[in-house]
């Protein structure tokens, strides 16, 4: 924490309605109590830990971060979209107890005890997840009783693996599995057990990505261990065996391989059973190459205890791997076998975040085998056993966000009963969770089992952001469809209709839903709206192609009728942008030649095309410099000053674009006032002023003129260049910058001096965009936080300093980016108590996030007396603890 932590205003007590209170040291801490340190603070004291993003409090010895919620449930919705209903249906189907998978539009779900010709033989049925139609009917390709086809079903593109694991192929329960084509049900492969023996269960789990296909068997027996287990990846499109996963450390029942997950080349296997550090149960996770068979990484539990199982349940996706632990002992209490799932770095195997259930009671099963689900920053965890209001074991599935660990709110089954067992089997995809329910009555027939299916609705400001446009002293970005923008109001180039003062937090510009992208710059921003090109601001020098150079456009207007533009760059005083299939247009100051246009005076007011190429696929502007990139080749035109042309000339201008060198595997570009960095073959190469070290290549003075490899890495995936300083991701998502450190423009932490060769910011390791400019940067996380650094001049970074009013002129590490919370108003820290839901709550990335469960509310709390919402310091329990109605409830983790 350290110097990351912010202290804020404090009352010494809370009130009740809405009214939001900053942070300090709430209630009455008894004397003489010890004192934490990093930073320092007394039992009690609360202050705002800008890494977990979450108020933290002093509990005696250490710090402790309240829980994250959901804003009490009263905000989240889930519509409900056709179920997918079993279409051949007999008594005791139980579909969906072989779990449901997604794929796009394609669920695929297994009904193992269906009975065609023989008992037990099983089926697997594709559904489209917009209508609930059936696409096709996988059927079992060697039908014998009891074989329990469909046991486990996974989906990826066009791929469907499904395993059979009471198969007899190889011996009595050796288990098969099969891979088909989802929309036409053809058998593509079939999966051999490699070492078939009796009873090994080869099937009873399995998982596909792309052209791999794993398989546990559970039940095997390697070297003789009964049931230590043993899990299998195969080519899914031609069956051959890639590489055998081996159980590390084999004893008894490990049932390695009970639960498997395949995400590119990462293969993992959960072991509940395993006895780590000789505790009986305690559960162990397995990260493979998944072409070489080679251990990566060997996870446990943070905290490993007998008999809690941890890896009861493992999903994948990209990087990130969710693991469940459905007997983890959480909450106040704590409640016994609440559940947790814990989040891990693929790339590192490090723990990136602990989810514990957030309406824990005893044996909710959290996290059960098949519980756990990841996908595009959402996280979805079933517990079965829970028992939504009151009604015993009905089930629930909470969502989370994959990002900020936020709860976001619960699914129950419509018209939900007891013993429902609601919430094994569950799938995430885009924005759609789905969830079996083995025991639908179908016809008439009993236990026939069908799928429901889930739009999950978030509050407005909540949305994942999915671009952001850096400009000079305005930026804009997109969530959900919807345009944000914020900074400098002068000229309207935040299009929030005023020209006055800074917008120094995302304000939503307009009501559309249909954005793509957006870019702001200077004095002038544009985006792109349902495909048609729309620009505000300044229309001097004719940057926003309106027609015109005088006056100022104070909304976002259509520019011409076009509607198939894809991208749009908004640069200091022109605008490029590319539509169809790859045509190039500019507009604006035709100075040094900067629109490409063949000349270097007077301005262009229309958009007009660059050229008759028709393979144009990326454009960046940078003031006077544009460069852009044609089925693989690099091309610049405008000023050749500081040689940031990279055609080895320092001086004059080019006034169409002129092609650097030969090669054509380039794939990214981007251009500053004095300097121009691309990716080339995965390599880094910079050219232009080396001031300040902006060029990477280790020197702060000269020109360099044409381009030159920045280090010897060879997995650079994006680049954005400012004023004086440069950064990029790699593969890795890891993010990197370098050159002036003025203001933070390096998010290296300083404030003074130059970083002259790429440095890494930060730690994380799932940056996925990233957009600078001038003096400031945002980038984007997996997930969709955004957050952002540098020089806050105007309100730039959108982090609600602007520099001149708050007098914090620069912001040094990437910060979070979160909208001031509304109902009530709060920002970041702030806290209240919610009296519909009877819960405290705190402001967080513009959610007010619960710090506890929902309550039932009271007439007051007693011993020691207190309101509901009253805050105290429990001296003999170290906690800090709050009224919920008629109940202290402890927040955090004493």
């Amino acid at each position: 924490m350290g110097d990351r932590l912010l202290r804020k205003a404090v009352h010494a007590a809370l009130l009740v309605g809405g009214i939001v209170l900053g942070l300090g040291v709430l209630g009455v801490p008894t004397p003489a109590l010890a004192a934490c340190s990093n930073p320092a603070g007394n039992a009690g004291e609360v202050i705002w830990n800008t890494t977990s993003n979450t108020p933290t409090y002093c509990d005696d010895t250490n710090w402790v971060s309240l829980a994250k919620g959901g804003n009490a449930i009263s905000w989240f919705t889930a519509a409900t979209l056709p179920s997918l209903v079993n279409p051949s249906p007999n008594t005791n189907d139980y579909m969906g107890r072989g779990g449901v998978s997604i794929s796009g539009n394609l669920a695929a779900v297994g009904a193992p005890d269906n009975a065609v010709t023989f008992a037990a033989e099983g089926s697997v049925y594709v559904y489209a997840l917009d209508t609930g139609a059936l696409v096709s009917t996988l059927v079992n390709p060697n039908p014998t009783a009891s074989d329990y086809f469909g046991y486990d079903t996974e989906i990826d593109g066009s791929l469907v693996v499904v395993g059979a694991p009471d198969d007899d192929a190889g011996g009595s329960g050796a288990g098969q599995a099969y891979v088909f084509n989802a929309t036409t049900g053809a058998l593509v492969s079939t999966l051999v057990n490699p070492n078939p023996t009796a009873n090994d269960s080869f099937g009873g789990d399995v998982d596909i990505s792309g052209n791999l296909a794993i398989v546990g068997a559970r039940f095997d027996d390697p070297g003789g261990v009964s049931a230590a287990g043993q899990a299998y990846v195969f080519n899914a499109t031609t069956g051959a065996l890639v590489s055998t996963l081996v159980n590390p450390s084999p004893t008894t029942n490990d049932y390695f391989g009970v639960d498997v997950a395949v995400s590119g080349n990462w293969a993992i296997v959960a072991a509940p059973d395993d006895d780590p550090g000789g505790l009986d149960n305690a559960g162990s996770v397995y990260v493979f190459n998944a072409n070489t068979g080679a251990l990566l990484h060997t996870l446990t539990a943070p905290v490993p205890a007998v008999y809690k199982d941890f890896g009861s349940s493992v999903a994948a996706d990209g990087d990130r791997l969710i693991v469940g632990m459905n007997n983890a002992d959480v909450g106040p209490g704590p409640a016994y076998s609440a559940g947790a799932a814990y989040i891990y770095n693929l790339n590192t195997g490090a723990l990136v975040m602990t989810i514990e259930n957030p309406e824990p009671e005893d044996s909710d099963n959290f996290g059960y085998t098949n519980s756990v689900a990841i996908y595009n920053g959402m996280v979805a965890v079933g517990a079965y056993s829970a028992d939504p209001d009151g009604i015993s074991a009905a089930g629930k599935v909470h969502l989370f966000n994959a990002e900020s660990g936020a709860w976001l709110g619960r699914v129950t089954r419509p018209n939900k009963q007891a013993n429902d067992y609601f919430g094994q089997g569950i799938a995430l995809g885009d924005n759609v969770l789905a969830v079996p329910y083995q025991k639908e009555m179908v016809s008439g027939l009993s236990n026939a089992g069908t799928v429901y299916v889930f739009e999950p609705s978030l509050p407005v400001g909540a949305e994942p952001w999915t671009n952001v446009g850096m400009g000079n002293y305005s930026s804009c970005g997109t969530r959900n469809g919807q345009l944000y923008c914020w900074g400098q109001n002068a000229y309207y180039g935040t299009g929030l209709g005023t020209s006055t003062g800074y917008q120094t937090t995302p304000a939503r510009v307009g009501t559309d839903t249909t954005w793509d992208m957006a870019k702001g710059s200077a004095f002038h921003s544009c985006g792109i709206n349902n495909g048609a090109l729309y620009c505000w601001g300044g229309n001097a020098s004719g940057r926003t192609g309106m027609g015109t150079t005088s006056g100022d456009t104070t909304t976002p207007t259509q520019v011409g009728a076009f509607t198939d533009w894809t991208y749009v760059d908004a640069e200091y005083s022109h605008s490029c942008a590319l539509r169809g299939a790859g045509l190039l247009y500019c507009w604006g100051s035709n100075s040094s030649g900067r629109t490409g246009l063949g000349t270097t005076s007077g301005t262009t007011t229309t958009p007009t095309q660059v050229g008759a190429f028709t393979d144009w696929t990326w454009v960046a502007g940078g003031n006077t410099t544009t460069c852009g990139i044609r089925s693989g080749a690099l091309y610049c035109w405008g000023s050749q000053f500081y040689g940031k042309l990279g055609n080895g000339l320092t001086s004059g201008s080019a006034s169409s674009p002129v092609q650097i060198g030969s090669d054509t595997d380039w794939t990214d570009v981007s251009a500053s006032w004095s300097h121009t960095c691309g990716i080339r073959g995965g390599a880094m190469y910079c050219w232009g002023f080396n001031g300040d070290g902006r060029t990477g290549i280790g020197v702060t003075a000269g020109n360099q003129t044409t381009p030159a490899q920045v280090g010897s890495d060879t997995d650079w995936t994006n680049i954005s260049v400012g004023e004086s300083f440069s950064c990029g991701l790699r593969a890795g998502g890891q993010l990197y910058c370098w050159g002036a450190n003025f203001r933070g423009k390096t998010g290296l932490g300083t404030d003074s001096g130059s970083q002259l060769v790429p440095a890494q910011v930060g730690s994380y390791s799932d940056w996925a965009a990233l957009s600078s400019e001038e003096g400031a940067s945002c980038a984007l996380r997996n997930g969709g936080t955004m957050y952002c650094w540098g020089n806050n001049g105007g309100g730039v970074t959108g982090l609600g300093l602007d520099g001149d009013t708050t007098g914090v002129e620069g912001t040094w590490v990437p910060t979070l980016v979160g909208d001031a919370c509304a109902g009530p108003v709060g920002t970041n820290g702030d806290i209240t108590y919610n009296p519909t839901d009877h819960v405290l709550q705190y402001c967080a990335g513009g959610l007010w996030l619960a710090a506890g469960p929902p309550g039932n509310g009271g007439a007051g709390c007693s011993n020691p007396s207190g309101s509901a919402g009253h805050i105290v310091y429990n001296s003999t329990h170290n906690v800090l603890q709050y009224c919920e109605g008629d109940t202290w409830v402890a927040l955090g983790r004493p």
